[in-house]
C-alpha cells in the first residue's frame, strides 16, 4: 500500500466527516500524523488544487475539484436516485446517524456517513466493514436476492467465519428476510452493537455496480419511538421512488412462484 496515497485519501475522508475548515494541528491529531508530515501533505494537496488555504485562519478546506471527482457516480450507480441527497434529507429530519453501505464481497463497507446530532448516539466511520448477514444494511441487500442465492451466501458465511456466534441456519435467515420483505424495510436491534438499532432499505441497483443500501441508526428505544417519523423521512427523501418497493416487489415475485 502506498503510504502517501493512503494519507491523501484519509485527509479527504476527514474533511467529508468534519464538513468545515481545519488547520494543520487538527488534521495531525485526527490522522495521528506528525505535524510536519500533515503540513507537507496539506500544502501538497493545496498546490494540486484539491485544498484551498486561508492565511488568516491558517486553515484548509477542500475545493470544488474534489466534489467534481465523483459527481458522475450517483447517476451511474443509482440512476434517478441520489443517495447523498437522500442521506442529507433523512439526517435533517431525524438528526440520527445515516450512512450508505456498499457490498464488498461478504462484507458491507460504509462509504458515506453523517453522524447523529443527538447527545446520546452511536457513531460510525467511513471504511468500516460489517458482515453482510449480521448488519441491517447487509440484510436489506440480501432480502432482494433470489432465495437460492441467499442460502448459498449463508452457507459460505458459515464456513468462512471463525466466530461461532456469526453462524446462522439458512432457514432462520430466510425467516428474518421474509419479515423484511413483508414490511418493506429491515430493522435490527442489538445485532453488532449492544443498545443500537438500525433501519435500512436497499437502493435501486444498476448492472455492473455494487449493491447499496441506506441505514439509519441510534439507541434502540429512540429508534423504536421514532420509527414512524424515520419511515416518513425515507418516503419523502426518495421522492417519486417508493423507498420500500424493492423489498415488497421481491416478496410478491417470490410468492407468485
Amino acid at each position: 500500500m502506498v503510504k502517501s496515497a493512503t494519507r491523501t485519501l484519509r485527509v479527504l475522508e476527514f474533511f467529508s466527516e468534519r464538513q468545515s475548515p481545519a488547520n494543520v494541528g487538527e488534521v495531525s491529531q485526527a490522522l495521528a500524523l506528525p505535524q510536519s508530515s500533515a503540513s507537507s501533505l496539506l500544502h501538497s494537496m493545496q498546490k494540486s488544487g484539491y485544498l484551498s488555504y486561508d492565511a488568516r485562519s491558517r486553515s484548509f478546506m477542500p475545493t470544488m475539484r474534489v466534489a467534481q471527482l465523483g459527481s458522475w457516480l450517483p447517476s451511474q450507480m443509482f440512476g434517478e436516485v441520489n443517495p447523498i441527497e437522500i442521506i442529507q434529507h433523512i439526517h435533517h429530519k431525524t438528526g440520527e446517524l445515516v450512512f450508505l453501505g456498499l457490498q464488498n464481497d461478504m462484507m458491507i463497507q460504509y462509504v458515506h456517513v453523517v453522524q447523529s446530532t443527538h447527545p446520546i448516539r452511536f457513531d460510525a466511520k467511513p471504511g468500516w466493514l460489517r458482515p453482510i448477514l449480521h448488519c441491517a444494511v447487509g440484510r436489506a441487500l440480501m432480502a432482494v436476492r433470489p432465495d437460492r442465492e441467499i442460502q448459498g451466501i449463508v452457507r459460505r458465511s458459515n464456513v468462512e467465519t471463525d466466530n461461532p456466534a456469526f453462524r446462522i441456519r439458512p432457514s432462520a435467515m430466510m425467516e428474518i428476510l421474509g419479515e423484511a420483505r413483508r414490511r418493506g424495510y429491515v430493522q435490527t436491534e442489538n445485532l453488532l452493537t449492544k443498545g443500537a438499532a438500525v433501519i435500512a432499505v436497499p437502493l435501486p441497483h444498476s448492472a455492473g455496480q455494487p449493491h447499496a443500501a441506506i441505514g439509519i441508526g441510534g439507541p434502540v428505544e429512540r429508534i423504536r419511538s421514532t420509527r414512524k417519523e424515520i419511515l416518513a423521512a425515507l418516503v419523502a427523501a426518495f421522492g417519486p421512488i417508493d423507498a420500500f418497493a424493492l423489498l415488497k416487489r421481491h416478496a410478491a415475485s417470490e410468492l407468485a412462484r
